[in-house]
């Protein structure tokens, strides 16, 4: 793992901090481009974008920040050091949606339109996040026999490398997000594949983590968020088919 890409005398360059970054270039410059393609006004779709991204990490960190509570409260400056990693998608997705419901609103323009834009471009910037992830060796996954799993320094263990299965999936539900734009779905369609996408790969990625506890029924918090995902998202793209 690569958790510091390089020093500048006391200033520590963080590769999740890096690959968050390039994640979030990479998928704006691509987002804007297709509002261009769509006939939306970019300047518009730029500040939604600034603004979903900074509400995404707020609110993943918050998340992450409350399942750690006890640790934080005894060490409260530490709730802004997010170079490191420390963040959950799912209460990231959760307040971006609120960010993204009020600016919307706020614009007048249609919620479902906006959601159907953006979330290709979330889930590509997310999928640089979790190389970020995997680079930084956290949201590790559970020990493994496999061929391809990674050998734990210092030890004979090996795990699987969760980050690089889900940031392939990832890649995978971006590419399908931008094919399915181009289908006969009313708008917010786009929207629940995304949610069914994600909570489907997010949900099966959860199995072999290493660092969630169990939390009801022999499943962790996140896959039962991700169980919630994926059924409003297949409400949505059955009920906003033509």
């Amino acid at each position: 793992m690569y958790p510091v890409l390089f020093e500048l005398g006391p200033i520590k360059i963080y590769s999740f901090g890096v690959m968050t970054a390039i994640g979030f270039l990479v998928s704006t410059l691509w987002f804007l481009k297709r509002c261009k393609q769509k006939g939306d006004d970019p300047d518009l779709f730029f500040n939604l974008a600034l603004g979903l991204f900074i509400s995404g990490i707020i609110g993943a960190r918050l998340f992450y920040v409350l399942q750690h509570l006890d640790w934080y409260q005894r060490r409260p400056l530490e709730i802004f050091l997010i170079q490191g990693g420390g963040l959950v998608a799912h209460g990231g997705v959760l307040l971006a949606l609120l960010f993204g419901a009020a600016f919307t609103r706020w614009k007048k323009i249609s919620f479902w339109k906006a959601a159907d834009l953006v979330v290709p471009f979330w889930a590509l910037g997310h999928a640089f996040g979790r190389i970020g992830c995997f680079l930084n060796g956290c949201c590790y996954g559970s020990p493994s026999t496999l061929p391809f799993a990674l050998r734990v320094p210092g030890t004979p263990l090996r795990i699987h490398p969760v980050q690089l299965y889900e940031s392939l999936g990832l890649f995978v539900l971006f590419g399908g997000l931008l094919v399915a734009d181009r289908l006969r779905l009313k708008e917010g369609g786009v929207f629940g594949l995304y949610l069914a996408g994600y909570g489907l790969l997010r949900f099966w990625t959860e199995f072999v983590r290493g660092d969630q506890e169990r939390f009801l029924l022999g499943m962790t918090l996140p896959q039962w968020m991700s169980l919630a995902f994926l059924w409003v998202g297949l409400f949505l793209v059955i009920s906003r088919k033509q």
